[in-house]
């Protein structure tokens, strides 16, 4: 699936602006403000997105298999994602939240049909989503004085260390030159439009 692809690919940097916003959003902010990094939060954003939607159209047609792994680890990356742009750039926003809600049920939708993964998964996600909510209300009530908090310093952390322009180096790396993403797959040889 080409759009978990790429969100699989920008995942890195995402958890690296987190972790850089949560020690110092004034750092995180600059990062953010970068227009290859801002590229690569928006074609991750439609991508996620993009994924949601299809496994959406998949559960309207019955076609949304409960305890697949793919469409699982799909919906679950997906989300993930969203709700980790919200936070850490709170100017890109999903259209009403309709793809977030979208997913909460088709997580719902699973764990209603047995699948206790996706039970755990959903209440991870909505603590994830709630514990953001409550850092970015903490920080926004105190507008003169910046909020860090404390992140984890175990070694097998990989972007402890990273500074925002170590993480714009990242960025730099990542080659995707079409905003539309969309119309890479449309070129792969045997790509055959779903039908919804």
């Amino acid at each position: 699936m080409q759009p978990q692809l790429v969100v699989l690919v920008i995942r890195p940097i995402l958890f690296c602006c987190l972790e850089l916003h949560l020690r110092s959003p004034a750092d995180a902010s600059h990062l953010t403000a970068s227009a290859k990094v801002r590229h690569l939060i928006n074609v991750s954003s439609d991508a996620a997105q993009s994924m949601i939607s299809i496994l959406s159209s998949l559960q309207e047609q019955g076609l949304l298999e409960n305890f697949l792994p793919w469409d699982f680890d799909a919906l679950f990356v997906s989300t993930f994602v969203l709700i980790l742009i919200q936070f850490i750039d709170s100017t890109i926003r999903t259209p009403d939240s309709t793809h977030l809600g979208d997913a909460f049920k088709m997580f719902e939708y699973m764990a209603g049909c047995g699948n206790d993964i996706a039970a755990h998964r959903v209440r991870e996600l909505r603590g994830l989503r709630t514990m953001l909510q409550v850092i970015t209300a903490t920080s926004s009530q105190q507008p003169g004085r910046q909020e860090t908090v404390n992140v984890s310093t175990d070694s097998s952390d990989q972007c402890i260390d990273l500074t925002a322009e170590q993480i714009l180096t990242m960025a730099d790396d990542i080659e995707i030159e079409e905003t539309d993403w969309m119309s890479l797959l449309m070129f792969e040889p045997g790509y055959a439009a779903l039908e919804v």
